[in-house]
């Protein structure tokens, strides 16, 4: 399913990912399943599913947005998300087009190319602290630069790694990343506090 935003609706087409059944697949994207408030109108037009509001971005969606805008200097980033059985690696950067958006689920800012076969999605429920760290590589021993976006209990919800040089090999970065992170980490201290 891609989610379009045209004149503030939040267009859904159709259920491109689902295996056909409905009911279990894509179910938390589905606005019939959630719940709206007076100011929200779901509505059916040419079969697909159309949510209008009059969004509000919150506080929070702001400064993840403020943040991402300061980080687009760093380049290609290696983005990692972790669960109990996998790990997901994929590089991105931060320059790419940055919407904030709600689902049933909650609000979301997303980073995504324009044809989106990149996406990432942060839910600004969950999100309520962006730390900057450099560290020693577990295999290797060099330099990693890693921010990481984390929930209340200071679980990884998210992290993102400056991506080395791909001539050179990790470890060895291009020099206005390294310099972009600097930066980055002296503006915000290593740790920003969304709440």
């Amino acid at each position: 399913m891609t989610f379009v935003s045209v004149s503030g609706l939040l267009v859904t087409r159709g259920w491109t990912n689902c295996s056909g059944d409905r009911r279990h697949c894509c179910s938390w994207m589905r606005p019939e399943r959630s719940a709206y408030g007076s100011a929200r109108r779901v509505s059916r037009l040419s079969g697909k599913s159309v949510i209008s509001t009059t969004m509000t971005v919150s506080k929070k969606a702001e400064r993840i947005q403020t943040f991402l805008k300061d980080a687009e200097g760093l380049g290609t980033v290696r983005f990692i998300n972790m669960s109990a059985g996998s790990v997901l690696e994929t590089i991105g950067r931060f320059d790419y087009g940055v919407r904030v958006f709600e689902t049933p689920r909650g609000e979301y800012v997303s980073i995504s190319t324009t044809d989106r076969t990149f996406e990432c999605h942060l839910n600004t429920e969950k999100v309520t602290k962006i730390t900057m760290s450099k560290e020693a590589a577990k295999m290797g021993g060099h330099d990693l630069f890693v921010i990481r976006f984390r929930d209340e209990d200071e679980e990884i919800l998210l992290s993102c790694l400056l991506m080395w040089n791909p001539s050179e090999g990790p470890g060895q970065y291009l020099a206005h990343a390294v310099e972009s992170f600097n930066v980055l980490m002296a503006k915000y201290g290593g740790s920003y506090d969304l709440a």
